[in-house]
């Protein structure tokens, strides 16, 4: 396609100066039909030099295929987009997963705690309670056998 394209184009700009250098086919001379393609050829060259540095614009083909080639990137693009967004997303929910983990864990852990704390301070309550009546007994006892009157 490129190449018939470049063609046509080529055509299309040398015809004027080839036509133009005789009258008629029938006319020309060989002298001027020889020096025909001297005429086009620095236009040729520039044509070629254009041709190779920007195809899509003599080819509709190559010029959807670049089109075609871009999608394509920005399609590869978003897919590894994607697929990273799905790797990040499953470290996510694992990560929670632990954190729901830990987090029964700890309350678990601070249920038993509480417990153990609870039963403590009512050991320690009793042990107070305890020693209170246990001291009011000695005071008692004390009052009573001292000489004091304490059953009268």
């Amino acid at each position: 396609m490129l190449p018939s394209a470049l063609l046509d184009r080529m055509a299309a700009e040398c015809a004027p100066q080839l036509t133009a250098t005789g009258a008629a086919d029938s006319e020309r001379t060989a002298k001027e039909i020889s020096l025909a393609p001297h005429i086009c050829a620095k236009k040729l060259k520039a044509l070629m030099d254009h041709a190779a540095q920007h195809p899509e614009e003599l080819s509709r083909v190559v010029a959807v295929q670049k089109k075609v080639d871009e999608a394509k990137a920005v399609m590869v693009d978003n897919i590894s987009r994607v697929l990273d967004r799905g790797e990040k997303l499953s470290v996510i929910v694992e990560r929670t997963e632990e954190l729901d983990e830990q987090a029964s864990r700890f309350q678990r852990t601070s249920n038993v705690l509480r417990r153990r704390l609870c039963c403590a301070n009512v050991k320690l309550y009793i042990i107070v309670g305890m020693a209170l009546t246990l001291l009011a007994v000695v005071i008692f006892l004390l009052v009573c056998f001292s000489g004091g009157n304490c059953l009268k």
